[in-house]
């Protein structure tokens, strides 16, 4: 029951997926991922919990979606996102504020000079262009978590491994422009499957009926999503520019899975030509 509920939510303040091109005139897509690498990096340092790195970038992503921004306001955007993004998800901590972020990151001067008040008005201004509306939507996040409690006992590799690349994976997807097109439920659930592929890659199926019957998603519903993710851990350029979620995951401590090497190929049908693709979602209709 939870996991539909959430499923129902998730299409509740959808961002737009063409916001750059419609609402922004100051930002492109490498200035958007640019930007949140810088969130993830801030939340990161301040130690706050995956629930709010997504929610964060969530927040802008629709704010993003109605106001345009200039890019010299970008930087208290950002810690405004993560303040109000923490207010909701740090209950067993204390919720930063601009000053503590600042602190946090003072290795870059220039971030250090946000003032708390600019901060404060963001905050003000995002909540009101939102329309207050900001209460846990579920993220990709969410629908992981959901999706690890089964996928350990079929994957026959080591849970934690599986856990941190899903999560790696899953802030990678934060980065890229065109994964605002997909559902938050659809990233996890490729994510999981693709996951599970590159930890075991001689099981050329891993998609089993408990994973199916809990993400409600087959293979056919995937393709698109999961060639993306693919196309996105082969994408080193990006990665490159945007280096702090390699960084974060690269460490013993997240099990090294940054260096994981992607596939070569997927498995089939995933490899097949366009016209059996469609073939496959005609005959699952």
């Amino acid at each position: 029951m939870l996991q539909l509920r959430c499923r129902s939510d998730e299409f509740k303040c959808r961002p737009l997926s063409s916001y750059l091109q419609r609402i922004q005139k100051e930002m492109n897509e490498e200035d958007r991922s640019k930007f949140v690498d810088f969130l993830i990096f801030v939340a990161h340092v301040a130690n706050v919990s995956k629930d709010t790195i997504h929610a964060a970038v969530r927040i802008a992503d629709r704010y993003l979606s109605v106001k345009s921004l200039k890019k010299r306001k970008i930087r208290a955007f950002g810690f405004a996102c993560l303040i109000i993004a923490s207010k909701m998800y740090e209950v067993d901590a204390a919720v930063p504020t601009a000053a503590h972020l600042a602190k946090q990151i003072t290795e870059f001067e220039d971030y250090a000079q946000t003032e708390d008040a600019e901060v404060i008005y963001f905050e003000a201004k995002i909540l009101m262009a939102l329309n207050f509306d900001v209460l846990l939507v579920p993220t990709v996040f969410t629908f992981i978590r959901y999706a690890l409690s089964i996928a350990e006992p079929k994957s026959r590799v080591e849970y934690w491994k599986l856990k941190y690349l899903a999560e790696y994976l899953g802030e990678l997807t934060l980065l890229d422009y065109k994964f605002l097109r997909y559902n938050a439920s659809l990233i996890a659930a490729s994510i999981i499957y693709y996951a599970l592929l590159v930890l075991n890659p001689k099981d050329k199926n891993p998609w089993d009926g408990c994973l199916k019957d809990l993400t409600g998603y087959s293979l056919t519903h995937m393709m698109d999503c999961v060639k993306d993710v693919h196309c996105l851990h082969r994408n080193t350029a990006l990665r490159k520019i945007c280096d702090t979620v390699d960084k974060k995951y690269g460490v013993p401590e997240a099990k090294c899975v940054a260096i994981l090497s992607p596939p070569k190929a997927l498995p089939p049908p995933f490899d097949y030509p366009i016209e059996k693709i469609k073939w496959f979602r005609r005959r699952s209709i």
